[in-house]
């Protein structure tokens, strides 16, 4: 017996028939998977099709979940043909009741196929239906296009529009989930919410420390732009925090779920970034000579550019997978993408103590020794209450000279290996200043820093789907490596006032061009034997007295 003379016998029968007749063929022995299930059902009608979906026989289960996807989506689609055509007559009756009736008719029927799609079909049948749907993508590519297509599926069932309150299947939803490639720090669900809203607490508060840190420096004329970078960096950490929280709420808000991924990937290379320079300034400090010269900062801007071109890597082949659907290859290839990212991040995060470890390698040359340098002396500790006293910076650097102004800036200490702008004597703190704690908190922020995104570069090398994924993806991980980690490394730069052991003084050029165009003009200018200005020289006497006084 074939699928169309099964359909003709069951064509005049009610819902309870039907189902009896079909048991009583299982139970002669007639092999039911065989029958082209579209096929039977195209020969009933809307009622009986509705009975039969809404018993909950065995034999009716078995015959869905027998189906072979290809079927399972002719079937979809021979149903959004019927009630998309209820739901249009519905709209076009002039009777109340008439398109009250059509509507109930076309919302049951919906509502049993989705209890279907939720209860009895397999998780092969749709995911083989979306691989139909998708022209046989990879799995876990693509979510946006995915959901799109599955909301326009729902949309056809009711004639083209979504009702409200009508929402894609948890099951799908779940489903789609579950293929999607396993990312450290986890897809986040209700249990993200409360460490999400901690750290976001935490960090916060760390970025309002660290702009009224800048605020308060600034005020006082002693100008620590890092600080305002690690303000901006906890903001961006901060709104991470916000979107991943978000994100859990609403797990199918995909345009979220990316830019919660794009701020991930922004946060994790600001730290390094600034870490390196604190690295570059203690550099300069050992030897002036290298660390002003023309190449080594051509190279340092090299490394932050290339830097930047990683990050935008990364962020494009994530946003690839998830708006595009891919083939495995191509999909591969976004994969490794990332890999490749994220070993030269972590190349990139320690390349702060590689600085600092040259800087004892390399030996002081005679020139290092003889090149003059401008230091900001007037720092007389690095404790955590310590501020320099206001304008102090402003009018040091009026009393350098303009022979002098060729000097290389760098950060303060007592110990001197070279020349000064200044009489080191004179202007010796009570405190004897050294770079052994500064030396600690590039050392232990950049291990920090390398554990971070170690972790993370190894999940990149572990191939998984969310449903079966390793403890390294586990979002207690993360919080641990995005969060704890990185909020001790901010209370180190907090407690260790970096902003007093890494400050370097503002350039000199502005300074010295208003000095020799105003009150200069005013003094006799006669040559003295080293051949500087004599009415400059008493200029500056005069006024390094005042000032003392």
């Amino acid at each position: 017996m074939d699928s169309q003379t099964i359909g003709a016998l069951l064509e005049s029968m009610n819902s309870t028939q039907i189902i009896n007749t079909l048991e009583s063929l299982q139970a002669s022995g007639y092999n039911l998977s065989s029958v082209d299930v579209p096929a039977v059902i195209s020969q009933l009608n809307v009622t009986q099709v509705e009975g039969v979906l809404a018993s909950n026989s065995t034999v009716v289960n078995g015959l869905l979940t027998s189906l072979k996807p290809a079927q399972l989506l002719t079937m979809i689609a021979s149903f959004q043909n019927v009630t998309s055509t209820l739901f249009l007559a519905a709209k076009a009756a002039d009777n109340e009741q008439v398109a009250q009736a059509y509507e109930e008719q076309g919302t049951t029927l919906v509502t049993l196929l989705m209890n279907k799609v939720s209860t009895v079909f397999t998780d092969s049948q749709l995911l083989g239906l979306f691989k139909i749907m998708t022209n046989g993508a990879a799995y876990g590519t693509g979510s946006m296009k995915l959901m799109s297509m599955a909301k326009d599926l729902i949309k056809g069932f009711f004639g083209g529009s979504m009702p409200a309150g009508v929402e894609v299947p948890s099951r799908l939803e779940s489903l789609v989930r579950a293929k999607q490639p396993a990312i450290f720090g986890d897809y986040p669900t209700n249990s993200d919410v409360a460490p999400s809203a901690v750290f976001l607490s935490i960090f916060a508060i760390i970025t309002m420390f660290h702009t009224g840190l800048f605020i308060k420096n600034y005020t006082l004329g002693h100008k620590f732009f890092v600080s305002l970078g690690l303000a901006f960096y906890s903001l961006m950490r901060t709104l991470s925090f916000i979107l991943r929280l978000a994100w859990a709420k609403h797990f199918l808000n995909l345009d979220l779920g990316l830019t919660a991924t794009i701020f991930l990937v922004l946060c994790i290379i600001f730290l390094p970034s600034l870490n390196l320079i604190l690295a570059q300034r203690y550099f300069t400090w050992k030897h002036p000579l290298y660390g002003s010269h023309k190449v080594f900062k051509a190279l340092m801007y090299v490394i932050y550019a290339l830097v930047v071109g990683v990050v935008v890597m990364t962020i494009v082949a994530a946003a690839v997978q998830t708006i595009y659907l891919l083939s495995e290859h191509h999909f591969n290839m976004t994969k490794q993408v990332i890999q490749a990212s994220s070993i030269l991040i972590t190349i990139y995060s320690v390349i702060a103590a590689v600085l600092v470890f040259l800087s004892f390698v390399i030996p002081p040359t005679k020139k290092d020794q003889e090149i003059i340098t401008y230091q900001p002396y007037w720092i007389k500790s690095f404790k955590w209450n310590y501020f320099v006293p206001k304008g102090t910076a402003q009018r040091e650097e009026q009393l350098i000279t303009e022979d002098q102004r060729h000097a290389v800036r760098i950060i303060n200490s007592s110990e001197y290996h070279y020349e000064t702008t200044h009489n080191a004597e004179e202007h010796q703190s009570e405190h004897r200043l050294h770079h052994n704690s500064s030396i600690f908190i590039i050392s232990f922020t950049t291990v920090l820093l390398l554990i971070i995104n170690l972790f993370r570069t190894v999940s990149t090398f572990i191939d998984q789907y969310h449903e079966h994924q390793s403890w390294i993806f586990d979002h207690t991980v993360m919080y641990v490596m995005f969060g704890a980690l990185e909020v001790i490394i901010n209370a180190t730069y907090i407690v260790g006032r970096i902003d007093l052991r890494f400050y370097k003084p503002d350039s000199l050029k502005n300074i010295v061009l208003q000095s020799s165009s105003s009150s200069d003009s005013n003094i006799p200018e006669t040559k003295s034997a080293d051949g500087v200005s004599e009415g400059s020289s008493i200029q500056h006497d005069t006024e390094r007295a005042t000032d003392a006084n």
